[in-house]
């Protein structure tokens, strides 16, 4: 019995050890990224990107506590909200329909606000255009941050898939609205035409008769 013990002792050293270990030989700086190709081109998709009361409307991370004060496209735009996971808020630093937005990204539950960078730029193929956002950053804590940082990847990543298929859900649905109205202002424009080729026809004809 004793040695069983001093085995299982033995074992827990060993494996926090090695968690320390590792924790300390791995870098606490982090990288997601995820993108999709939509349809559209790079201004259409800068319309739900660049003005944040849009995204609730596409993200995974959607709240109905969401605070828009003053400015919320553009450099320096900016919203927050608040969650049971806790409270944030994002702000853009860099806001090009061409190119795309970069944003900082804080999270206020804690005395030191953790913050991350972003980005969704674009980029123009023959499908489409090539949405990729990123997110990067650096956690505190030489082995729990460490521990925090391998884990982002599986944390963030899938939210920027769902997020990133609804925005091309969203904008496909548009391009369709959008393509079926203009074919509507089309046809009304078309009968307008005939119309008044049909009532000038008549005009002359009856001219010509007088």
């Amino acid at each position: 019995m004793k040695w069983m013990l001093i085995s299982l002792g033995a074992l827990m050293f060993l494996l926090i050890a090695g968690f320390v270990g590792a924790g300390v030989m791995m870098s606490n700086e982090y990288e997601v990224e995820r993108s999709i190709v939509i349809p559209a081109s790079p201004d259409a998709i800068h319309a739900w990107v660049g003005e944040l009361r849009k995204w609730p409307e596409w993200t995974a991370w959607a709240t109905d506590k969401n605070v828009f004060a003053g400015k919320t496209k553009g450099v320096g735009g900016s919203y927050r909200w608040t969650s049971q996971e806790g409270d944030g808020e994002l702000t853009f630093t860099a806001w090009d329909p061409a190119h795309g937005v970069v944003y900082d990204l804080r999270f206020l539950g804690n005395k030191d606000p953790f913050v991350s960078r972003g980005s969704l730029s674009y980029s123009e193929e023959e499908a489409g255009t090539r949405v990729s956002w990123r997110m990067h950053g650096t956690i505190d804590g030489a082995i729990v941050g460490s521990w925090r940082s391998l884990l982002m990847n599986k944390l963030v990543g899938p939210g920027f898939e769902v997020g990133l298929a609804n925005l091309k859900r969203e904008i496909e649905a548009g391009e369709v609205a959008n393509r079926g109205d203009r074919a509507d202002r089309a046809d009304r424009a078309s009968r307008a035409n005939g119309e008044t080729s049909r009532e000038t026809g008549r005009k002359a004809s009856t001219e010509t008769g007088n």
